[in-house]
């Protein structure tokens, strides 16, 4: 089973194929709720796809105090066909939108936050600048979001397409923040790895799990979770590292990876 997404202390996970997903279910550990979803009808395998371009988020309507789980999959005749379940109605329903309202193959699942789901397109192109693209839940629409113009200004000798990796690589971790209103980026703090020589030596990629009200950042190292607090101009101090012993991969000779999601403690129930 894997994890897709996490909304309100509720978790939703599904058994992850090729070109679909199954066994879908939702879970609170908090209060032991398991409700287990309908099967989604659709794969990707018959347009020679993979999973790779499945996309796919979960959150809340606040105004109708229902949650959805959305699949966004490539359609014959340049369209999208957007999956949408709705647990209060507990049904499937489908929607089409012109294939330019997407710009394909990004990232996977989706972040929840003020009602829509994003996803940040990982490299853009000649014509086109990287952006976040967000799914309105309430309005069942898409719209972009531009991201901050420093990074995908390009500058002399650096290519556009590798903007991600050279933030990795240069060892800076940028965090920025779009206000409520979606209409300034502002950027909280960076740090550079040379700073926490001690736990970067060696590693150039990580990934951030998430941002607390505080100000620490929790990222995934190798097999450890790091707890990092990064306040205005002040050194980042790593506060916390709890690593991963005893979690070993079936198959020996595979690398070992995994991911973290939040997920609040509440007592949020749903109609099973």
């Amino acid at each position: 089973m894997e994890e897709m997404g996490s909304c309100n202390g509720l978790v939703l996970v599904g058994q992850p194929y090729r070109d679909h997903y199954e066994n879908l279910s939702i879970w609170n550990q908090s209060t032991g709720l398991f409700r287990k979803i309908p099967n989604p009808s659709f794969r990707v395998k018959s347009m020679g796809m993979c999973r790779d371009y499945i996309n796919y988020g979960f959150g809340h309507v606040s105004a109708s105090d229902d949650y959805k789980l959305v699949f966004i999959i490539p359609a014959p005749g340049d369209m999208l066909e957007v999956l949408i379940f709705s647990l209060s109605a507990n049904i499937w329903k489908v929607i089409r939108a012109p294939y330019s309202s997407w710009p394909g193959r990004i990232s996977g699942q989706g972040t929840f936050s003020n009602g829509a789901i994003h996803w940040v397109i990982p490299r853009g192109n000649e014509t086109l600048n990287p952006v976040i693209y967000a799914f309105i839940l309430a309005e069942e629409d898409f719209r972009l979001v531009p991201l901050p113009p420093v990074l995908w200004q390009i500058e002399e000798g650096r290519n556009q397409t590798e903007i991600t990796t050279l933030v990795h690589l240069g060892g800076y971790l940028c965090i920025w923040s779009l206000d409520r209103k979606a209409e300034s980026w502002v950027k909280l703090f960076q740090f550079h790895t040379h700073d926490l020589r001690h736990i970067f030596s060696g590693y150039c990629l990580w990934d951030l799990c998430f941002i607390t009200e505080s100000d620490t950042m929790v990222l995934i190292l190798n097999k450890e979770l790091l707890w990092i607090g990064c306040r205005n101009e002040e050194k980042p101090v790593c506060s916390g590292r709890y690593r991963l012993e005893k979690v070993q991969p079936k198959v020996q000779s595979l690398a070992f990876y995994f991911r973290a999601t939040v997920c609040d403690e509440t007592p949020v129930s749903i109609a099973e």
